[in-house]
């Protein structure tokens, strides 16, 4: 059944070549130096990353049409030169064909708006003004259950809650209204994107750097938003993983850069030992584990929380869900933990296997291994190909909008994320 309410979806897959010339002069506020955000995960030959930019789109695509109570146009937003390199590719071309014909997915091809920060390229949904209103996801985001209440809410801007967030200070937002842009609503205008762009060119580059365009957005919006609860998106973030006095530290250096200014308020240790606090205390006090699971609707796999960064032990995730007893898939919804020497489901207190019927281990016996072993077993449905390989490579080129390293790197919290199946593990 077709959604009359003029409703659509949305995602970005970017891919940026390196500017041509110097990244100064009349130019450089439409473009970032080619060092500038450089991470492991964009040091990718652009016609291998194609196919994990689209796998990413698969899942997400597969995944919403699994829940959606009506189906509405999806549109991919092809940011940058990702047109022009997923032509390069036969893979690739075959995975948009896929999701063209098999997911009805429409594509729209957009130039960069700030060149070396593809996740910007997410702002031109604001120009599909024949929708009323567009729900954008990250690709990188598995949804679990119905989104559809969203589109009835009726602020100009809904958006997911970030619970670990402490660098929208610097334009007074207050703990529990803090965002991320892995998942918002909105209402398409030529206007407002005009406003956007304007205010993108302007932003201090440590944020565009670091943050893409998630602290943009937060700000622009912040006295006319709705941020949701936080059950609605999990994004790998806890409580235990907060230490305050890393925090302090951190904190301090990241508004300095991201005010642009050594005057800034936040700048005192106080200041920030109250801010750190805040947040901690915030997050501490929002539901965590299987509580937040029953809850959740979308899983946002920020950052190096990619779904094939698994431990060597762990790799049979890539074969598909878990299986309890009687075969019963799992997903991501639900919650595992280790008791009396086995994997277990906390669903039904049943044993959990890997989906070929192997031992899952104990290091592996985590929910970011339950979750990439979900996310697997949909890009498995309909026959799609596995993954050739563990994810992106080694070797430099542009970069691409999944925000793998432009939003939540090292930057955003005082911990790395390590391969999955060392997860359990993580405190700092």
């Amino acid at each position: 059944m077709r959604c009359t309410d003029g409703t659509a979806y949305a995602t970005v897959v970017s891919y940026h070549d390196h500017p041509t010339g110097v990244c100064i002069g009349p130019a450089s506020n439409r473009c970032l130096p080619s060092t500038a955000g450089t991470s492991a995960l964009h040091k990718t030959r652009s016609t291998s990353l194609m196919g994990p930019q689209l796998q990413l789109a698969t899942v997400l695509v597969r995944s919403v049409r699994r829940v959606e109570r009506c189906r509405r146009d999806f549109v991919l937003l092809l940011g940058g030169e990702a047109s022009r390199h997923i032509e390069r590719s036969e893979s690739a071309t075959r995975q948009l064909r896929s999701l063209q014909e098999r997911g009805g997915v429409m594509t729209r091809v957009v130039a960069p708006i700030i060149r070396g920060v593809p996740s910007t390229d997410k702002l031109h949904a604001w120009l599909l003004t024949n929708y009323s209103r567009i729900l954008v996801l990250d690709s990188d985001t598995l949804v679990l259950r119905s989104l559809d209440y969203l589109f009835a809410l009726p602020e100009p801007l809904v958006i997911a809650h970030h619970a670990t967030d402490i660098v929208q200070l610097v334009c007074g937002i207050p703990t529990e209204r803090r965002s991320m842009s892995s998942l918002f609503v909105m209402q398409p205008g030529d206007a407002t994107y005009a406003a956007l762009e304007k205010a993108v060119v302007r932003e201090n580059r440590f944020l565009l750097t670091h943050y893409s365009e998630q602290i943009l957005t937060a700000c622009f919006f912040a006295n006319v938003s709705r941020t949701l609860p936080s059950t609605v998106a999990y994004s790998f973030g806890s409580c235990a993983s907060i230490n305050v006095a890393n925090c302090r530290h951190w904190f301090n250096t990241t508004i300095m850069r991201a005010s642009g200014s050594r005057r800034h308020a936040a700048l005192s240790d106080s200041t920030a030992h109250e801010e750190c606090l805040a947040m901690k205390r915030h997050s501490c006090s929002l539901p965590e584990g299987a509580a937040l699971m029953a809850k959740t609707r979308v899983i946002h796999m920020k950052g190096t929380h990619k779904p094939w960064v698994l431990a060597k032990e762990c790799l049979p995730a890539k074969l598909g869900a878990l299986r309890a007893v009687g075969e019963r898939k799992l997903n991501a919804s639900e919650w595992i933990e280790w008791r009396e020497s086995t994997c277990g489901s906390l669903t039904d207190l049943s044993p959990v296997r890997w989906a070929d019927g192997g031992v899952v281990t104990r290091a592996c016996c985590v929910h970011a291994v339950l979750i990439s072993a979900t996310w697997h077993g949909v890009l498995l449905t309909d026959g799609s190909a596995q993954w050739g390989g563990h994810g992106p490579g080694s070797t430099r080129a542009g970069r691409h909008s999944e925000k793998s390293g432009q939003e939540h790197r090292s930057m955003e919290h005082p911990f790395r994320a390590k391969p999955i199946g060392q997860l359990s593990s993580t405190r700092v």
